[in-house]
């Protein structure tokens, strides 16, 4: 195909221009010429076009075409003319040329093409005399390519750079240049003053206020903008855009421990094995708690180069440097409970906030680019907050106030003489510039990603490639050439509009209401319905002023920042700034196009507008001038425009007494419209806007019916009218909240509410062996009436509470009431195996009356209608129901009771779904973890007490997991607690309405069962130890009495103690499987706990234990600790907040010791001394103690340690025998004595 030429208007008008002048047609002889490449050496030089034309000779012949040049007056005309249409000012720093501006010239008689011979001169060197010759007919024609890509070159031919005229003017206000990345950085030496971050804790932050912003941000932007080829830029940006969101849900989804991965493995927590001979130099990188804070260092193109973390090791600060930090912290925050979060360091929290901060800013497309430049002429895209919402710049300002600036550095040449010129100096900047730089960084991945998934394949030409890369791929590019070196003012010029907030000089839109003097109020000829409402006839005027925000020109008559726009072109003194003001009007104008006629008068009119068409501005227009930054005024009546609101009013239509399981038979919703103050019925409203829509009049005020929000309402209507659901009703009802409408209830519903709220006073069984305190009364008599109305509980109280015991209350009061036992189905307990003994010996203490059946273990036998034993309760374990679900289900069960229910957090799990198959018409959860703090764990316990009541758990997922956890949405946050109320109690120890009820110090006994493995080298061992003891007599005796009673505690505590080795699993002791139960309740709760042993061995096994499992310093006090090392462990559990637990031999932290931080006392193995275990619980429970201390005293089952227990218990004289010879007085039984003390017994 033929090589075209005037491509362009402006390339067209050229070869035009000289096609007209030659009448002899030998202009077009030079298109061959210009096609075959014999044009070389092109150049500009003063107003004339030079170049080599190769001819017939082998040399080239020297050609030019030179223009006229403007003189003073031609370029006084062509500034006066612009400065007279600044409309074209928009186009002009786009560095688009409009024809329109050849016109105007025209009109003036200044010619940008020759019209005549003597209008230029021409040249060749070729002995062809005629004009012109082929050869400057080839230049022409190759000329016109140029213009094509650069038409400010005509006016540069002339001797006028129009280009750098523009760029002059436009930088008065530093509207054409790109900033440059390096100034914001300075050496940490010439910061006057280092910020000192505010506390994270202070932070109060609802990212729910973040709104969604990107249609209205693309709605900002123009199509097709000049710096891409072939495609419209604006497109791909909004692809990017909309991908976001499923980028972001990706990676969400899977927000989850990795431990709480491999728990859907049966028995991961207590099959892991713990070496407590791990040298302490191999760190596990999950130490989190050690973790002060990261340093990331940045090059000038914005690229991530090097990541530091610093640590906290024996109270010194360790930097180090970590490859791929970024994914690093990722990895750190996506695979770390929420919960964990407040466990991190201030800084390390800081960067969380961040990261959270650009999550929800990328799901609500409230991101914006912004171009930097560097010292090696690339520009780069900062991808950042769209602070042109108000609630985003604040809540941007609060998070930097937070950072430390030393968390971000930019590396750079340091400008002073005695550093090296090649030696790179870390730069820091304000607290905004880090937080922006961190934020960009994040942003800037995930945007990558979308880009990736939708982009990635195109085959693009460098170019577009190049424009795609530092938009998405966060790379900085040089753009040079004819065509290209213009592209970074392009793109900044097209991104302008987001800086309007940012200039000195702001417009201001004011809207007056002209008033009528003949209007009186209630007489109009408009068309009026429903009690005075009137579509408005007025009109309106719009006037345009100017804020200066630095206020450096105050307008002179009233001493104000605001400057009618008249002014401006008026006043010399804003010469200067004119141009830049008039070129944001002309913006704006694209959106409102009354200011186009407002700026042709030079603000000498004020534009009148009708109501019809303000009530289009009001909709469509002005929300996209407030989040550009443009004030708008209006008149004292619009400025609280009523819109209209649904709401309904939930009434009874029943006058029975009603029952919370049919609720859909008797609760109905009535539908009204709220306009402000006045409510009109559905009926009225549709009768409304059928006449119209757009402004009306009602009294003194305005009432807008927008078309997009009264098709929403009348949608909604028509959705709302279909029959909610039980649970939606109650939902409804708790919240007075429908779908975002408020809803109103009547007198008769709230009646029914208060029942449920409230539980009636119950009397206690009768045969209750025990007497609760007023707040277990409270609990018994609220599990009892949520069970009559037919709603599961969950019981969350605090660990001590004695949730057990008022859910043993209950089910004697269901027995007393014959809705349990003998005829009725039996109630069912699923409970972790190593609480077993726990429910049998509560019931056998408090409630002897209720018959249990343990149903566990290689033996057990199912009961069945041919059995005699009728018992009350079965208790089973989570394992057994998970093997045999289908038994489980195929039968009723009076009541399912399922104690730490924590074990059924993951929906998905076997186990989770084999107890949510178990039938019964009443269902407890028990569970001392604070399960609000993780709401897919609360959907899935919840779940299992009242199906469906929160829906599944995608939608849950959206309507409350991710508003109320992420972005820290209070409203949602405030339904979500009223609609779950009166289902979970959870009361605390140090609530002010429980801590008189309890005494200061609660004493439990965690009884454990062996294991198999324990069993047996228990028997084994027994049976060798006493064939030894047989054989001695006397000191002799006693000493391997001793000795045997010491490998049966080791041997109770763990296998691994007895046999001497350095690794242990949780699985094989019974002992430490609860205890591991216990401490993570311990840990979740935020509370700190003490763990005595009398084994330095055990001790070590425990400890590495502990700080395995939750990432964790945990001090160990022992009488091989030197004095400073015990009092530094001392105060690291103290006053470490990041250290929960602390183990103590007994006799090393049985005196001197004032650790009141615990607030739980855990005897790992009891030392039968009661005087030595009281003197160790003091440790906790003593002078500056705030809070109640649980005793957990750990006794093995059927063993030596529950015999001895027993016997100090209820027989005084061998308590003191015990205080006043330790253990002595067990070496002085016989042999018979000892076999019935030692042997196993009741497993």
């Amino acid at each position: 195909m033929a090589k075209a030429f005037g491509k362009t208007w402006w390339g067209q008008k050229w070869l035009e221009a000289f096609t007209d002048i030659d009448d002899t047609g030998r202009l077009t002889r030079g298109r061959t010429y210009a096609r075959n490449g014999s044009i070389s050496q092109k150049i500009i030089r003063g107003t004339a076009i030079e170049a080599k034309v190769k001819g017939s000779r082998s040399t080239p012949y020297s050609t030019y075409v030179e223009m006229t040049e403007f003189d003073e007056v031609d370029k006084k005309i062509i500034l006066e003319t612009l400065q007279k249409k600044p409309e074209l000012w928009q186009q002009l720093t786009q560095r688009q040329l409009p024809k329109y501006l050849f016109e105007l010239l025209e009109q003036e008689d200044i010619n940008l093409f020759p019209k005549r011979w003597r209008d230029f001169k021409a040249g060749c060197s070729c002995p062809d005399f005629a004009m012109p010759c082929k050869h400057i007919a080839a230049l022409i024609y190759s000329f016109s390519e140029e213009i094509d890509a650069n038409p400010f070159l005509i006016f540069l031919l002339h001797g006028f750079d129009l280009l750098s005229y523009i760029e002059q003017n436009a930088q008065k206000q530093k509207m054409a240049s790109i900033p440059k990345w390096e100034e914001k950085w300075l050496l940490l030496d010439d910061i006057e003053e280092l910020p000192e971050p505010k506390e994270i804790e202070e932070l109060d932050i609802s990212f729910a206020q973040i709104p969604n912003l990107e249609q209205t941000l693309l709605q900002l932007l123009s199509p097709n903008p000049p710096f891409f080829e072939k495609e419209d830029f604006k497109s791909v940006l909004q692809t990017v855009y909309q991908k976001l969101p499923k980028t972001i849900e990706e990676y969400w989804k899977d927000y989850e421990t990795e431990e709480e991965r491999e728990e859907e493995k049966e028995g991961y927590w207590y099959n892991r094995t713990y070496n407590a001979d791990k040298k302490q130099s191999k760190k596990n990188e999950k130490n989190y708690y050690e973790l002060e804070r990261f340093e990331f260092t940045f090059d000038a193109s914005y690229k991530l180069r090097n990541t530091f973390k610093v640590t906290k090791q024996k109270r010194k600060l360790v930097k180090t440097k970590i490859d791929n930090g970024f994914g690093f912290l990722l990895d750190l925050f996506y695979t770390l409970p929420t919960t964990e979060i407040k466990r991190l360091s201030e800084q390390l929290q800081v960067l969380f906030k961040i990261h959270q901060f650009a999550l929800a800013l990328l799901e609500r497309g409230a991101i914006v680019p912004t171009i930097f430049s560097n010292d090696k002429d690339e520009v780069f895209i900062r991808w950042q907050p769209a602070v042109l919402d108000a609630n985003i710049k604040k809540i941007l300002t609060q998070i930097s106030e937070t950072l430390d600036i030393r968390t971000v550095n930019l590396g750079l040449k340091s400008k002073k003489k005695e550093e090296k010129k090649t030696k790179l100096a870390p730069h820091y900047a304000s607290q905004l510039e880090s937080t922006l730089t961190i934020l960009g960084m994040i942003l800037h991945f995930y945007i990558e990603e979308a880009w990736i998934k939708t982009r990635y394949k195109k085959r693009l030409s460098s170019l577009n490639m190049k424009v795609e890369s530092i938009f998405f791929v966060n790379t900085a590019m040089s753009f040079t050439g004819y065509q290209e070196k213009d592209m970074p003012h392009l793109i900044r010029a097209w991104l302008g509009k987001f800086l309007l907030s940012e200039r000195k000089y702001v417009p201001i839109l004011s809207i007056q209401e002209n008033l009528m003097d003949e209007y009186e109020e209630g007489e109009t000829d408009a068309e009026s319905i429903n009690d005075g409402y009137q579509e408005a006839d007025e009109t309106f005027s719009l006037e345009i002023w100017i804020e200066d925000k630095e206020l450096q020109n105050k307008h002179a008559e009233n001493e104000n920042p605001h400057i009618p726009l008249a002014i401006i072109f008026e006043d010399d003194s804003f010469e200067d700034v004119r141009l830049p003001i008039v070129q944001d009007l002309q913006i704006l104008s694209d959106f409102l196009g009354e200011i186009k006629e407002i700026i042709e008068t030079q603000g000498q009119i004020q534009k009148e507008i009708e109501a019809t068409r303000l009530s289009k501005i009001l909709t469509d227009i002005f929300p996209v001038l407030q989040i550009l930054g443009i004030k708008i005024l209006l008149p004292k009546r619009l400025e609280k425009i009523v819109r209209p609101k649904l709401k309904a009013t939930l009434n009874s239509k029943n006058k029975k007494e009603e029952s919370f399981l049919k609720l859909g038979s008797v609760w109905d919703f009535d539908w009204e419209v709220a306009m402000g103050e006045d409510k009109i019925s559905a009926a009225d409203f549709e009768k409304m806007i059928a006449q119209k829509a757009g402004l009306w009049r009602f009294k003194d005020q305005y009432v807008l019916l927008d078309e997009k929000e009264i098709a929403l309402i009348v949608e909604q209507l028509k959705k709302k009218k279909k029959k909610l659901s039980n649970a939606e009703l109650l939902q409804t009802a708790l919240t007075e909240e429908y779908q975002g409408t408020k809803v109103e209830l009547s007198e008769k519903v709230r009646v029914l509410l208060q029942e449920l709220k409230e539980a009636p006073k119950i009397e206690t069984p009768k045969n209750l062996l025990a007497t609760l305190r007023p707040y277990q009364q409270v609990g018994y008599e609220w599990l009892y009436q949520n069970a009559k109305l037919g709603l599961g509980s969950i019981l969350a109280d605090d660990m001590g509470l004695g949730k057990t015991l008022q859910t043993i209350t209950f089910l004697l009061k269901l027995k007393e009431e014959n809705q349990l036992g003998g005829k009725n189905e039996p109630a069912l307990a699923v409970l972790p195996t190593t609480l077993l003994s726990n429910w049998q010996r509560e019931i056998e203490k408090f409630a002897p009356s209720l018959s249990f059946y343990i149903y566990h273990g290689a033996n057990r036998k199912w009961l069945d209608e041919k059995d005699s034993f009728k018992p009350d309760i079965w208790l089973t374990t989570y394992g057994t129901v998970r093997s045999e679900d289908k038994r489980f289900a195929e039968r009723e069960w009076s009541c399912v009771i399922i104690d730490e229910a924590q074990a059924i957090k993951n929906p998905a799990a076997g186990q989770t779904e084999a107890i949510k198959m178990l039938q019964s018409p009443r269902k407890i959860a028990l569970s001392g973890t604070p399960v609000e703090n993780r709401l897919s764990e609360y959907w899935s316990i919840f779940d299992f007490v009242n199906e469906n009541y929160l829906d599944v758990l995608s939608k849950f997922r959206t309507n409350f997991s991710i508003p109320i956890e992420r972005d820290r949405d209070e409203h949602r946050a405030d339904i979500f607690k009223k609609m779950t109320a009166p289902f979970i109690m959870r009361r605390l120890k140090t609530d002010k309405s429980i801590i008189d009820d309890l005494p200061e110090k609660i004493e439990k006994d965690q009884i454990c069962n062996l294991t198999k493995e324990q069993t047996l080298l228990y028997e084994t061992t027994l049976r060798e130890g006493m064939k030894v003891v047989e054989e001695f007599e006397g000191i002799k005796r006693r000493g391997v009495i001793l000795k045997l009673m010491m490998q049966l505690k080791q041997i109770c505590n763990h296998p691994a103690h007895f046999l001497k080795e350095s690794t242990m699993k949780i699985s094989d002791s019974g002992k430490t499987a609860l205890l591991l139960e216990i401490v993570k309740q311990i840990y979740e709760a935020d509370e700190k706990a003490l763990i005595f042993t009398q084994y330095t061995k055990m001790g070590e096994l425990l400890k590495d234990f502990l700080q395995s499992t939750f990432h964790t310093q945990v001090p160990f006090l022992h009488g091989g600790l030197t004095r400073k090392g015990r009092d530094e462990a001392v105060e690291t559990f103290q006053n470490e907040e990041h250290c929960p637990f602390m183990i103590l031999s007994l006799k090393a932290g049985g005196t001197g010791l004032n650790l009141t931080s615990a607030s739980h006392v855990i005897h790992f193995d009891l030392w039968w001394n009661p005087a030595v275990e009281a003197q160790a619980t003091d440790r906790a429970y003593r002078i500056g103690q705030k809070n109640n201390v649980l005793v957990h005293r750990m006794i093995t089952k059927g063993t030596l340690e529950e015999k001895i227990n027993e016997l100090l218990q209820s027989k005084k004289e061998i308590a003191d025998m015990a205080i006043s010879t330790n253990n002595a007085w067990i070496t002085e039984m016989n042999t018979g004595e000892l076999h019935e003390l030692f042997s196993l017994k009741n497993l």
